[in-house]
């Protein structure tokens, strides 16, 4: 098959990996798969057995297969001659916010939260375009609440770079995070929720992974440090950290929202907390730094339930909806 896929830019991020990864199993499967972004660079941290083009390039050849997962870039696909065209959807973000009709939210995009509802919500109702989401939680909602039949393609974890590794260990316990300064990725949550813990565990700090140029190859032992992973993030698709931790045999602390659950149950993979709570994050993280027992049945449970996400299978199941469309 032919299989283009348009990306904004190929910088490190949870969304561009996964296009790589699937790209680079089409790739090594014999498809024809062409990358387009911005302006066509190679990837600098990963390696790519794709073709990549610039962005511009791709109206001037048809495309069997043509995929989208920047709701913004809704106008360039629609631009290119393409006989399938899909959009692969990685996070709803605020769901409320998607229920504002179009012409309202036209009005309100200067509102960055309203800005980027408007652009979703025309690429998920986009009626030329099949839906892909990387969620259960995303297909169930974009049923109930639009009628749109969207198809799951779950995310995956790369077990040649996310593994239990024995690392050296901090001075103190510590909690790793994500560190990044958008509002919902729940960074100043899990602050809050280290701060209390302090109160009990006086030597535990916090330690996240965001903007510190860590290469890929690095990032099992940067795992490997933490005695806690705790994921506080307001919005999210598949969640990719959690699972990573979860393949570096991690324990892992993280909100009870509809996204997380395909991989973290509670009590058995994961704790489980209300969203927007410290106070209870705190007492989760406790109880796995107290409790050894616990500690254990969480990271083996978890890292038993992971083992199945392989990008292999993400790769066949995105494979079979392009393949099912050509019948």
């Amino acid at each position: 098959m032919q299989i283009s896929i348009l990306l904004p830019r190929l910088r490190l991020y949870g969304g561009i990996r996964r296009m790589l990864e699937i790209a680079n199993r089409m790739s090594d499967a014999g498809h024809d798969v062409t990358i387009y972004h911005s302006d066509g660079s190679a990837c600098d941290w990963m390696d790519v057995r794709a073709k990549i083009l610039p962005a511009s390039a791709i109206t001037k050849r048809e495309h069997e297969h043509l995929l989208y997962i920047f709701p913004e870039h809704r106008a360039i696909a629609h631009g290119a001659t393409a006989r399938r065209l899909y959009h692969y959807n990685l996070n709803l973000y605020n769901k409320r916010l998607l229920l504002i009709p179009s012409w309202i939210s036209f009005f309100l995009r200067g509102i960055f939260a309203v800005h980027r509802a408007y652009y979703i919500r025309r690429a998920v109702l986009d009626a030329r375009a099949t839906i892909l989401v990387n969620c259960t939680d995303s297909e169930k909602w974009l049923k109930e609440h639009f009628g749109i039949t969207a198809v799951s393609i779950l995310g995956a974890v790369n077990s040649k770079i996310f593994y239990p590794v024995v690392s050296r260990k901090n001075s103190g316990t510590t909690i790793l995070h994500l560190g990044s300064p958008k509002y919902w990725k729940g960074n100043d949550i899990v602050k809050a929720a280290v701060a209390l813990v302090r109160h009990s565990v006086p030597d535990v700090i916090s330690e996240s992974f965001y903007d510190k140029g860590i290469s890929q190859d690095q990032m099992a032992a940067v795992y490997g440090r933490a005695d806690v992973f705790a994921d506080a993030q307001l919005y999210a698709g598949w969640n990719n950290p959690i699972a990573e931790a979860m393949a570096c045999k991690i324990p892992v602390v993280c909100y009870d929202s509809g996204p997380n659950r395909d991989i973290a149950i509670h009590e058995q993979t994961a704790l489980l907390v209300p969203p927007k709570r410290p106070d209870l994050m705190a007492k989760a993280i406790e109880r796995i730094i107290n409790d050894k027992v616990l500690r254990d049945r969480l990271v083996e449970n978890a890292y038993r339930a992971i083992q199945p996400f392989t990008w292999e299978r993400t790769t066949n199941d995105l494979l079979a909806v392009l393949t099912h469309a050509n019948h």
